[in-house]
């Protein structure tokens, strides 16, 4: 895959990638690179050749095509895209130890009757793992806003 380099960073919605994007012949494509790939991509507008894995959008090399005049100076990662990074990571985790205190807490609880008491399990489990869910779709929102907030209006 080649075409005009558009712009690159450091930063992507997948951890520990960067994103690269690409004026092709079907327009703007935005690509992942891995940080090793992408010290080697320019500041100014030149030609890039992509080695790409299909279907993924990964980057396996990065050629460039051109003069290489000005280096690529990233800007700070700002602190949201961080948290935003981590929030696919947290949340099954939390998802995870929230159903399994709730039966847990069952459980461990003297209800004499087993079928209301696996029912109560299966319910305060589902209960606090549907409360986890919520709250982490609620934040995640958040930080998109935050996100969107900090992009440049056209």
């Amino acid at each position: 895959m080649q075409g005009q380099l558009v712009g690159a960073s450091m930063v992507s919605t997948s951890m520990g990638l960067g994103m690269l994007m690409v004026q092709t012949r079907g327009g703007v494509e935005q690509y992942l690179v891995p940080p090793a790939r992408l010290k080697q991509v320019p500041g100014n507008q030149v030609h890039v050749v992509l080695t790409v894995t299909p279907n993924l959008r990964h980057v396996r090399s990065v050629g460039v095509m051109g003069q290489r005049m000005v280096p690529r100076v990233d800007p700070p990662v700002p602190p949201v895209m961080t948290r935003l990074q981590q929030l696919p990571l947290i949340t099954p985790i939390a998802l995870a130890v929230a159903a399994i205190v709730g039966d847990d807490a069952v459980a461990l609880s003297p209800i004499p009757n087993q079928p209301v008491h696996a029912g109560l399990a299966v319910v305060a489990g589902t209960a606090l793992a549907a409360a986890v869910y919520g709250v982490s779709t609620f934040l995640q929102r958040r930080l998109m806003k935050e996100v969107q907030a900090q992009l440049p209006k056209n």
